[in-house]
Order: structure tokens, then sequence, then C-alpha cells
């Protein structure tokens, strides 16, 4: 059981809203295990409270803390600091505070590349890929894209302004692949999905009902991959319709499981007990 003291060093997560995250437990293990005098809480933060926020915790001592819907892209402008690869794809998930001074990073990218390629062990080098949303998750899953040798990504969003922003931002990356924007259920889309080694959903859609899909089931094809963000349930319709149809299919657990180990070493400078963090995610998913 976490302690609280004097000492205590704090650390958390700032969205709007919070309350179904998992990764106060999560964190929590792995402060536990290493016997660190730390702790992380989730603290809801709504949109126009941002600056103060953000201000508020660097005033009372935090050492960082990790940013969610809908923040992510917005918190950029109000940091000291932010990396190369956090300001090329214009969203921030993990903010390191030290001697009052911010610096914003972006695990999310290291949570999208570990679990395809060290655990589904996927080689995407010269592939396409199609992601579903246009938001801050997208945003890394596209580097991440682009970290893996994608040579074409098909972009949509309900708000397609908003995927061509992204589109545009995207032109910052180091060997950016080739993006193209469609309509959100239209014929190109489609076409862009059966054409794809690989779909990745950034969207909210099967985060309240995991038998909603972003995209009509029988639109993949037998042996695609499928990366999905939303990770309140054990396995969306879209991970088990790609699992059934023999592809890797990836949930959004392990996305939370790895970013989550990058921003504790960011913070902490230790590198985390991953097996203790997973099942703290295990047993939180099903409490």
């Amino acid at each position: 059981m976490t302690r609280i003291r004097g000492t205590t060093q704090l650390t958390g997560l700032i969205g709007w809203p919070v309350d179904h995250s998992l990764s106060p437990p999560m964190h929590n293990a792995a402060f536990e295990a290493l016997g660190l005098d730390w702790v992380y809480v989730a603290m809801p933060v709504r949109p126009e409270s941002l600056e103060r926020a953000v201000r508020g915790l660097t005033e009372l001592g935090f050492r960082g803390f990790n940013v969610t819907i809908p923040h992510k892209e917005q918190v950029l402008a109000l940091l000291d600091e932010v990396s190369a690869e956090a300001r090329a794809i214009g969203a921030v998930n993990t903010v390191v505070i030290r001697e009052g001074r911010t610096a914003g990073h972006n695990t999310d990218v290291d949570g999208f590349v570990t679990p395809m390629t060290v655990e589904a062990e996927l080689n995407l080098d010269g592939n396409r890929a199609v992601i579903l949303g246009a938001g801050g998750v997208s945003r890394a899953i596209a580097a991440g894209c682009a970290r893996l040798g994608v040579v074409h990504l098909t972009l949509t969003d309900i708000d397609l302004p908003r995927a061509h922003r992204l589109r545009d931002d995207l032109r910052r990356l180091p060997a950016c692949p080739e993006v193209t924007v469609v309509e959100a259920g239209s014929p190109a889309l489609r076409a862009a999905v059966d054409g794809a080694a690989l779909v990745a959903n950034a969207s909210p859609v099967g985060m309240k009902d995991p038998g909603q899909s972003p995209i009509a089931l029988d639109w993949l094809h037998d042996g695609i991959n499928v990366f999905d963000a939303v990770y309140t349930h054990g396995q969306t319709a879209l991970v088990a319709e790609a699992s059934r149809r023999g592809g890797a299919a990836i949930g959004g657990l392990r996305m939370l499981l790895h970013q989550g180990a990058k921003a504790f070493s960011l913070w902490t400078g230790h590198e985390p007990d991953v097996a203790v963090m997973n099942r703290a995610l295990q047993e939180a998913r099903h409490a």
C-alpha cells in the first residue's frame, strides 16, 4: 500500500476526464516495487483551467505529470522546453519538472513502437498504414509509423480539417511518409484499409462500448494488423476481428504500459519493473 509522507515526491495525470485512468495503480505499483517514496494521482483539469493547472503543479513541487485528452496539443505552448520529437509531432503526453522548469516529451511513440516491434515482432518497413482519428495519440502513432519505415499513411477524422492539420504538421518529421487525408466512412477509406498492412484506431470509438468500431469490421482483410489505442475494455471489436483474421491485434493497454514505463524513467531516473506495471494494470482492469 502506498504511504504518503512529508517527503513523498508527487507525480500524476491531468486530463478531462480522468476517472477511467489505470495509470495510478500502474505507476504506484512500480514506485513501491523499487522502494521509491513517490506517488501518482489522477487530477481532472478542465480545458479552460489548463494553464493554471500547469503553473500550479510546478509551484506545488510536482516532479512531473502525464497529459491526456484533451490537453496533449494545447499544453505545448505552456512548457519551458519541448523535446525535438514532441515538437515535431505537435503533442506532449509527459512533462518532467526540474528546478521549476517544465520539459515536455512524447512517450506515446514508445508506447506504440515497443509492442509493435518487441511483442508482435512486426516489420512494417515499406508498407502502408491507416490511422483513424487525428488527435494527440494519432500524432504519436504517425511518428511511430515513420520510425518503423511506413511509406504511406492514410488519415481520417470526423473533423476533416483536423486531419489536414495533422498531415501538414507531420511534414516536420524526419523521413515523413507520404500522407493522404480521406473522409471517414468513405469508399476511399475502405480502399486504403484494403491496401494497408496496419490499421490504427486513435479515436475514442470503443471506449464506452467495446462493441463499437470506427470502421466496418468486414473491411478488414485476412492477415491485417490492428493497433487500437482504446484501453478501458479488455478487447475491442476491432482487435477481436483482427485476431480472428490472423493478424497482430494489439490493444491500448500495451501502449499505456510502455509509454508509462518510459515516463517513469524520465521522472525518476530508474528503469521500472515492467512486469510489475503490467500486473497492476491487469488487476485494475478487472477490479
